[in-house]
């Protein structure tokens, strides 16, 4: 990043500034760094440092790569590894593009090679296991297995075997390291963007401090600080969420690990000339604390951050794997340790996050997440089988969580037509999202967050194949209001509105008594509880609860985690075939006790129209005009000359843009009227304050 760009964000309040860390070369004219090349010594503390994050991670993760890297695993290992250097349990025939079986061999190896040189382990230095690991590693070169899938090739093999060699350091012999650099590692250079990138260069750092080459470990660090920038393509955005296969958020994928590669490459390469800049340490500490630290919730990252990851166990296994991460934060940015405390640090308020089309809400008891998407956005993809029904996850996807359990390995049991929040035609034949490289699927250039830190809006115009709505959420501190209206289009089926559809696991209670098992239709102005949520509908309703049985191959057919089962709760709303102008009004508390349903003070709903939607609660306007217009508040009016987003709390308005084009928005509340000027270029569609 140049330091013009920099100097705006850091302005912006974008970015923290941090004490300096070690110089690297990046920072150095290029007459010096030919004076004084990488030391022999600094190739021989990277890999003790290497060695070293890894020791430490065996500790303290239990698991590295997926796989248990303790004293009872690799005893297994090494009992059940046959003599030609193969497990009878792994299908060497696999070609499998995703969940790889045939990677598992290398796996155990990995965590065999981390036993071996950890002095905590019964099996450090043991002559046994290296051997064993020698057997293992020649098998596969003599074998050299490939996959259709591209990056197995290019990234994960070659990433795995320069792992394995560099701890095991002067234990590998030169025949094996020979025979890998004139295949496997050398269908690795550095290429492609983001994450993808750092993979690579990665894989060229460590081929480099093999082999002893100071160009390549020169080349590679540098490529990988490269990225730790803010950009408008794949990388790191300004508002702070992660982007890869375009324009999409990907938190829980490659945001998680471009996390865990950059704090690992931070870690290895301290106290080098290839350390870690204090500009870039600033990038990284924003991008964990205000942008990965927010989709964290008790242990889980939000389901809505896992992009085309719907596989078993996937929310806990990504949340244990950013919890390790930030706690290895502590180590390049001791200043902030508290914060990196995700399970003990308090993260309460809003987050508009305007690059992504997604929006976070967070309180001392719950959490909340809005998941949308435009022609600026991707809301869904599907690769290599992963995800084959979520067409639906960026069409406004509304989850909420107190426990974090509430959607724990639900997908195989959703009817993915229904997703919570969403409104959909239930006729829909092919719930097949994009693939990758496809780009946006929407056709709507109307979305939007805003925010004042504590609450805020989010808006979308949803467009799907015949069918649109107007759909907009307003959070609060103990309540989301939600909108809809102008449903119509020619449909194939009933229109539905999801207003929720998560595991039942308590008794579910609504204003006349308590509900059964089955299908019951609610009218409006009544309320349903369950499992502390309140619902208040000013619409007619359905609410269900049964009994799902269904198959993981559902959702992800090449692989086989099995049956599923479980009861399901759900309320929609049915619009009807082919609306014509439908709208829906409800409210979600997402903590709250059934005692308190009737007392509740109710939001006043201000408009739900086509062309404005808006709530007052307490005082404070919360607004959104898809196109010029007026509402009265407070005994005024209040005209906007554009289309935005709008609140307006103790006095001051805060605005933001939803088509993220245009530079002014004149503002009037009864005969005053005011300018304001919008934020442009990456900051377009981020708020602007009015005082």
């Amino acid at each position: 990043m140049k330091k013009t760009a920099l100097m705006i964000l850091m302005c912006a309040g974008l970015i923290v500034q941090t004490p300096a860390a070690s110089q690297s070369h990046t920072d150095l004219p290029d007459e010096i760094n030919e004076i004084f090349p990488l030391k022999e010594t600094e190739t021989t503390q990277i890999q003790k440092q290497f060695v070293e994050f890894y020791i430490t991670k065996a500790v303290n993760d239990i698991s590295v790569d997926d796989i248990s890297v303790d004293d009872i695993s690799v005893a297994t290992y090494m009992k059940t590894l046959q003599v030609d250097g193969t497990w009878s349990d792994i299908n060497y025939e696999s070609k499998r593009r995703a969940k790889w079986d045939v990677v598992d061999h290398l796996r155990r190896i990995q965590a065999m090679a981390i036993a071996h040189i950890n002095p905590k382990s019964k099996y450090y230095g043991q002559k046994e296991l290296k051997e064993k690991i020698i057997i293992g590693l020649d098998h596969w070169l003599q074998k050299d297995y490939q996959n259709p899938n591209w990056f197995n090739a290019r990234i994960r093999v070659p990433k795995m075997f320069s792992q394995i060699f560099l701890l095991l350091g002067e234990d590998l012999p030169e025949a094996i390291l020979q025979k890998a650099l004139e295949t496997i590692l050398s269908r690795t250079e550095i290429s492609m963007t983001g994450q993808n990138r750092i993979w690579c260069s990665g894989i060229v750092l460590v081929r480099g401090v093999l082999t002893g080459n100071n160009q390549s470990i020169r080349k590679a660090s540098e490529a990988i600080w490269a990225e730790v920038k803010v950009t408008y393509e794949e990388g790191i955005q300004t508002d702070w969420t992660f982007h890869q296969h375009g324009p999409q958020i990907q938190m829980g994928v490659y945001g998680l690990s471009y996390a865990e590669d950059i704090v690992k490459w931070a870690s290895v390469l301290s106290g080098t000339s290839y350390a870690l800049s204090s500009e870039k340490l600033a990038l990284v500490q924003n991008y964990m604390l205000e942008g990965m630290a927010w989709f964290y919730w008790k242990g889980r990252m939000d389901f809505s951050s896992l992009g085309r990851l719907v596989r078993k166990n996937c929310q806990k296994e990504h949340g244990k794997r950013l919890i390790n991460v930030s706690k290895k934060m502590i180590g390049i940015d001791p200043e902030n340790a508290k914060r990196y405390d995700l399970d003990a640090y308090p993260l309460n308020g809003f987050k508009g996050y305007w690059r992504s089309d997604v929006a976070v809400a967070r309180r001392p008891g719950w959490y909340a997440s809005i998941k949308m998407s435009s022609v600026r956005t991707i809301g869904s993809e599907t690769a290599n089988s992963d995800n084959m029904l979520g067409i639906h996850q960026g069409d406004g996807v509304l989850l909420h969580y107190q426990s974090g359990l509430e959607y724990e390995d639900i997908q195989p049991l959703w009817d993915w037509r229904l997703l919570p929040g969403t409104t959909c035609d239930q006729g829909l034949k092919s719930l097949k999202p994009p693939r990758i490289g496809d780009g946006p699927d929407s056709t709507s250039s109307f979305v939007g967050v805003l925010g004042d830190g504590k609450n805020g809006v989010a808006a979308m115009v949803y467009k799907r194949s015949k069918l649109s709505a107007q759909k907009a959420w307003f959070i609060f501190d103990d309540r989301i209001v939600c909108l809809g209206a102008g449903i119509r289009g020619e449909s194939l089926g009933s229109v539905y509105t999801s207003v929720e559809q998560r595991l039942s696991g308590s008794k579910a209670l609504f204003s006349a008594g308590t509900l059964t098992k089955g299908a019951k239709s609610i009218k409006a102005n009544n309320w349903v509880h369950h499992q502390g949520v309140g619902y208040r509908m000013l619409t007619d309703m359905t609410v269900s609860i049964q009994n799902v049985k269904s198959d993981w191959k559902k959702v992800f057919p090449n692989w086989h985690w099995g049956e599923a089962a479980g009861d399901v709760f759900s309320i929609w709303i049915d619009h009807g075939e082919s609306p014509d102008g439908a709208n829906y009004a409800y409210t979600l508390f997402p903590k709250i006790s059934k005692n308190m349903m009737d007392s509740t003070t109710v939001a006043t709903i201000l408009s739900n129209t086509e062309s404005v939607q808006a709530v007052n609660l307490r005082g404070n306007l919360s607004a959104v005009f898809y196109a010029p217009g007026e509402l009265r508040f407070d005994g005024t009016t209040v005209r906007v000359d554009k289309a935005c987003l709008l609140m307006q709390s103790k006095g001051r308005f805060y605005i933001s843009d939803p088509t993220q084009k245009e530079k002014t928005i004149t503002i009037s509340q009864g005969k005053k009227s005011t300018i304001v000027k919008l934020p442009i270029g990456q900051m377009a569609g981020s708020p602007a304050e009015v005082h």
